[in-house]
């Protein structure tokens, strides 16, 4: 069998123009936003960890709204947990430990709720989710993250704070 090819051509170089198959093979760039809310630096007098309330909210904001428009993206919020994260419902006596224990407790938010708004409270401190359960009763929830502090496991500066907890309160005379 004979291949014939055009001067300056081969079979690893066709005569299309464009580059060769091998330039293909290169991955893409892709960025991620983890966060999309700004919060400013701590002053240098304000002692380590004084800004990590917003932060964490800000953080638990934008992954509780990801995973709300995509129930798909719940993996990526629980990533901002840490290993042995928590989140605490008191009024309903029930405590998720663990990745994985959090992970089916926030699927199962998404699953049996329509998810309304979701913001940064006036505190700056706490995020409010507001929701209608199976039985069309509107609700809002005030959830308060809280992480270690200093450096974290799993953490650090290269991956920014990671929520150790998250407290559920309900709000009843709140808005809805």
């Amino acid at each position: 069998q004979t291949r014939a090819f055009i001067a300056g051509t081969s079979a690893a170089h066709p005569p299309c123009g464009g580059p060769p198959p091998s330039a293909r093979r290169i991955a893409a760039v892709r960025a991620v936003v983890l966060a999309d809310e700004v919060v400013a630096p701590a002053s240098p007098d304000e002692p380590p960890g004084a800004g990590q309330p917003q932060l964490l909210a800000g953080i638990l904001r934008a992954g509780l709204q990801r995973a709300a428009d995509d129930r798909r993206r719940v993996d990526e919020l629980v990533t901002h947990f840490e290993y042995d994260g928590a989140v605490d419902v008191p009024a309903e006596g029930r405590r998720a430990s663990g990745q994985g224990e959090v992970k089916r407790l926030l699927t199962a938010l998404f699953a049996d709720n329509e998810v309304g708004t979701i913001e940064v409270d006036s505190d700056g401190a706490s995020v409010l989710l507001s929701l209608r359960d199976s039985t069309d009763r509107r609700r809002t929830l005030r959830l308060l993250a809280t992480g270690r502090g200093g450096a974290s496991r799993g953490g650090g500066a290269r991956h920014g704070p990671k929520i150790a907890e998250v407290v559920v309160h309900e709000l009843l005379d709140g808005p809805a």
